[in-house]
């Protein structure tokens, strides 16, 4: 309703020198092209984490076509709320306006269009989003590791369901690494680009995984489409991350130590034990992970 299409036209193609000098004046640099690229990639794969949150919840569903139905209702909400919270201030409010805004700059937009009370009334919508955000974050590292206790891959006791029919255990752990997190985010030079960075590297580890799975179905199928896909997928989770991140995929590496102590613990326990092979693949990525340390204190990855 406040979208002005003159504002939007308004020198709408700009200039790179004007854009540098409203850069310049609020102390942000425009950095290369290659930059961009990267960090629109990284965004836009932080911006989707959560899609996959139908397919994790699959075992309670009422229906599994539920499941298909969800994501893709899920996906097409999310690509126009982000699509129209991108686009549409830029009708409300100047360029160099929004590039001076504080953050979130939605804050400035809403005030603008409601003069005393736009401002706080999107300061408590960002509150009660980030409380449905940790709700879903919750639950879904909570359903995934009674899954992998389910599957023999954790001990048994992540499994155990309390009277709600919620694996408590695995609510207590999650909670606890959340606190951890947080704490850590906290510390950081820069908490935002920390948070995502690390959220994003760890996430696409498993969506690399569903799209490399997707290609050995399609194989078994003779799917040559889903084939496609399914590399393309492949490809550009594996490029996504090295060029965004590699990093903070080290770091992130040391979060799976622990977890090889709790799967050979569930190995056992269920009688089968680790291969070779998996032994090796342990030794690699725990020598990643504890290389991420003096890279993290010299600041090649930059944390603090």
């Amino acid at each position: 309703m406040s979208f002005n299409a003159g504002v939007f036209t308004a020198d709408f193609w700009g200039t790179a020198q004007r854009n540098a000098v409203i850069m310049a004046a609020n102390k942000t640099g425009l950095g290369s092209v290659a930059h961009k690229v990267t960090q629109c990639i990284l965004v836009m794969m932080w911006v989707f984490i959560g899609i996959e949150g139908a397919s994790v919840m699959s075992n309670r569903a009422k229906k599994k076509s539920e499941v298909g139905s969800a994501t893709i209702l899920g996906l097409v909400v999310l690509l126009i709320l982000y699509i129209g919270a991108s686009v549409i201030p830029y009708g409300v409010l100047p360029y160099k306006v929004l590039v001076a805004a504080p953050k979130p700059a939605a804050i400035t937009v809403f005030e603008h269009m409601l003069p005393g009370f736009g401002g706080a009334f999107i300061s408590w919508a960002i509150i009660i989003s980030v409380a449905g955000s940790w709700l879903s974050f919750t639950m879904l590292p909570a359903e995934v590791s009674s899954m992998m206790a389910d599957h023999h891959e954790l001990p048994a006791k992540w499994g155990e369901l309390n009277k709600k029919n919620s694996p408590q255990y695995s609510l207590l752990i999650v909670g606890a690494l959340t606190e951890i997190f947080i704490i850590v985010a906290t510390f950081a030079a820069d908490a935002y680009t920390f948070a995502i960075s690390m959220c994003t590297v760890t996430i696409v580890v498993t969506w690399a995984y569903a799209a490399a799975y997707q290609v050995k179905l399609a194989k078994a199928n003779n799917d040559a489409g889903q084939m496609v896909i399914g590399v393309l997928a492949l490809l550009f989770q594996v490029v996504g991350v090295l060029f965004t991140g590699w990093g903070f995929l080290l770091l992130a590496c040391l979060g799976y130590i622990p977890g090889f102590f709790f799967y050979k613990q569930a190995r056992d326990a269920e009688g089968s034990g680790i291969v070779k092979s998996e032994v090796v693949l342990a030794v690699v990525i725990a020598i990643a992970g504890i290389i991420s340390i003096p890279l993290t204190a010299v600041g090649i990855i930059p944390v603090f």
